[in-house]
């Protein structure tokens, strides 16, 4: 595994209150308790890495040689572990820009002895050339940290630039206002208090959910940022309260 080089964050804020980059947003303290909070606020969150990394082995093909584009990659490198499990030949380049996030990655590659098929860049999809033209790529729980549609737009691009023609694409994130569907987020809470969260925290999780992320509005709106980034239209393959996760290919006109 290429150790992971330096590159500029890329500036995104959070829907409010003030901006926030997304790479100080998951400092030492939050990428500490990320994958285990991921699980519980994802419901089937297993399930979704394994279907992700089945649709790629689908698409592709199983059994064939390819480079995957791994986006925000930092905390357990749960995409890079599950895939690299179904398909041994996939290469994969990882990369995020928070430090402490991509140093559990790294920790998590070595552990499970995939550093050697691993490249790693503490940085952004647009550090990379972008002749690279990667085979598939994934952007699992990012696009909702990133503050505006053309924020959201803009790493698209970055990933359509960087993918061979008509290669897949695995995005998965929440989408809707958190505030719009009460009835989520009233379940989004029950499911802190199932897993043993007492009232107070349970009501810290849900105002820090409504401050801290921008999902788009819809999963119409998924659609249009994913043909305004240059992909064709998304099928939606995993649901879970407002988590939604897709498949969709570089478009032949891709900017």
């Amino acid at each position: 595994m290429t150790a992971p080089q330096d590159a500029a964050p890329q500036d995104a804020a959070p829907q409010d209150p003030a901006p926030q980059d997304p790479a100080r947003k998951f400092d030492a303290s939050r990428a500490g308790e990320y994958e285990q909070q991921s699980r519980i606020a994802l419901a089937g969150y297993e399930a979704c890495h394994e279907l992700a990394a089945c649709m790629l082995a689908a698409a592709l093909g199983p059994g064939r040689a390819a480079r995957i584009l791994v986006a925000g990659a930092g905390g357990g490198a749960r995409e890079i572990v599950t895939a690299a499990a179904l398909e041994p030949r996939w290469r994969f380049t990882a990369v995020d820009p928070s430090e402490p996030m991509l140093a559990l990655a790294v920790a998590r590659l070595k552990e499970k002895d995939l550093d050697e098929r691993t490249e790693v860049l503490r940085g952004t999809v647009a550090d990379l050339p972008e002749d690279e033209a990667f085979d598939a790529a994934t952007l699992i729980g990012v696009l909702h940290h990133l503050a505006g549609d053309e924020a959201k737009r803009a790493i698209l691009r970055d990933i359509a630039r960087r993918l061979a023609p008509d290669a897949p694409l695995i995005l998965a994130g929440n989408h809707q206002a958190y505030a719009s569907q009460p009835l989520l987020l009233a379940a989004w809470g029950e499911r802190w208090r199932q897993q043993g969260a007492g009232p107070d925290e349970v009501e810290a999780k849900r105002a820090k959910i409504l401050q801290g992320a921008d999902p788009p509005p819809s999963e119409q709106a998924v659609a249009d940022l994913l043909r305004e980034g240059g992909f064709g239209p998304p099928l939606r393959f995993f649901s879970s309260l407002f988590w939604g996760a897709w498949i969709a290919r570089r478009a032949p006109d891709a900017p």
